[in-house]
This record gives structure tokens, C-alpha cells and sequence, in this order.
């Protein structure tokens, strides 16, 4: 069956109306206040633990409570969250230098999807949306995210969730 171009056009642009309400909905910048960094299996919804105050994905710890300053960087009580030369999360004593965004739904506070450096490519560091470890953690050990491909790894993404209390 032919269909003829403007039949097709029609189609087309029929369908972009509700794509772009969609997509409006969502948007792309740093995560501002207090919360914590949940894990998820890369397609699963379930969040399979979080992030300590080492920067190390755990289901034995506390997760740790994270600062968004709303221009990138992420605190703690001992510094911030930064990417090493290697691309593994970490935590550092000193300035933040290393850019957190995530995706938002409706302006919400929590960030999915959290992407550092993001626009950076190549040996300089970066990472996500998809986070990879050789291992998941365990009761009795935790486990360094790393934001380049790893060799028969584990696949994850990284939630914002905030715990901001609406007064």
C-alpha cells in the first residue's frame, strides 16, 4: 500500500502534539536541597539500595544524606561526590568539581537518570545515565560505580530522591 505525502505529513503531525506534551513535562538540571542516591537494576523499577558517605553503592549502610547545591555539585557531612580520573564515584574533602544533572518530572525535586559531566566524552571523567560495577553489593561488602562501560558488569541507574519536607 502507497500512502501519499500529505496523508503521511498528516499522520506526523498529528502525533507530534502529544509527543511534545510529553516531553515538556520532563527536564534536565541539577538536584537542589537534601536527599539520598537510590540504585536501580538498569530496567527494573525496584531501587536495589543507595549510595553511602563514601560514595559506594550499599545495601548494608546507611544511605547517606546528600546536599544539592542546584548548580551541580553534591555535599555530604564529608565533602562532596566527585568522579576520579577513572570515572569511579567518590568522595572528596574538598571542593565539589564535578557536575551532577538529572531528569525531573513536572519541576519535581527528584532527579532520575543522574548524569555527571554531562556533554563530556572521551578520557576526561564522566558518567551516566548508566552507572556499571564489576558486582552487586551485599551484606557484607560495597560495591565503587564506575560511569564507563565495564567488561560483563552490572548495570544501574541513579535516582536523586528528595527528603525535603514541604512546610
Amino acid at each position: 500500500m502507497l500512502f501519499s505525502k500529505p496523508k503521511t505529513t498528516a499522520l506526523g503531525l498529528s502525533l507530534l502534539p502529544a509527543s511534545l506534551a510529553q516531553l515538556s513535562d520532563l527536564s534536565v538540571f541539577p538536584p537542589g536541597g537534601p536527599g539520598t542516591i537510590l540504585v536501580t537494576l538498569n530496567g527494573h523499577s525496584a531501587f536495589t539500595g543507595c549510595l553511602n558517605d563514601q560514595g559506594l553503592w550499599t545495601v548494608k549502610d546507611a544511605c547517606a544524606s546528600f546536599e544539592g547545591n542546584g548548580q551541580g555539585g553534591l555535599g555530604l557531612d564529608l565533602g562532596y561526590i566527585i568522579l576520579d580520573s577513572s570515572s569511579s564515584i567518590v568522595t572528596t574533602t574538598g571542593t565539589w568539581s564535578t557536575a551532577w544533572v538529572g531528569t525531573h518530572v513536572n519541576q519535581g525535586r527528584n532527579a532520575a537518570w543522574l548524569q555527571a559531566q554531562i556533554g563530556t566524552a572521551g578520557a576526561a571523567p564522566w558518567g551516566g545515565p548508566l552507572w556499571y560495577a564489576n558486582t552487586q553489593p551485599d551484606d557484607t561488602a560495597n560495591v565503587a560505580l564506575n560511569g564507563h562501560a565495564i567488561t560483563d558488569s552490572v548495570q544501574v541507574t541513579l535516582t536523586f530522591n528528595s527528603t525535603l519536607v514541604a512546610s
